[in-house]
């Protein structure tokens, strides 16, 4: 491929202390203006191209996509979160009942209140 003059669209990487990190998320502003013009774009027939708006709102065309999707899907310009870290093992009852048992006895252990779980949930 030698004299090839094709220009490739890399990721917007920053090197920090040789560490290679990801660009930043886009500013709450641009997913408006993104989001505006892409409402345009479904009610006028001469409207922007996926391009034209990625060169406008400064983020590449794929980005303009993921929007509209999300707009499509979630009816906003993100997606909801996935709800990372571990399930929750005690339950609104639960927590219930341990707070109006530690409003009898504040100074209550640890492995006291796992002794008082362990048994409401046996019942």
């Amino acid at each position: 491929m030698e004299g090839s003059s094709r220009l490739v669209m890399m990721p917007q990487h920053t090197a920090i202390n040789g560490l290679t990190t990801m660009a930043p998320n886009l500013a709450l502003s641009k997913h408006v203006l993104i989001q505006d013009m892409i409402s345009s774009k479904l009610q006028d027939d001469k409207a922007l191209k996926d391009d034209d708006i990625a060169k406008i709102a400064e983020c590449s065309d794929r980005t303009v996509r993921r929007i509209r999707s999300n707009l499509l899907l979630f009816g906003s310009t993100k997606a909801p979160s996935n709800g990372a870290g571990r399930p929750k093992t005690i339950t609104p009852p639960m927590l219930t009942a341990l707070h109006d048992q530690l409003t009898i006895d504040p100074c209550m252990r640890l492995s006291d209140m796992a002794a008082f779980l362990q048994k409401r949930v046996r019942r």
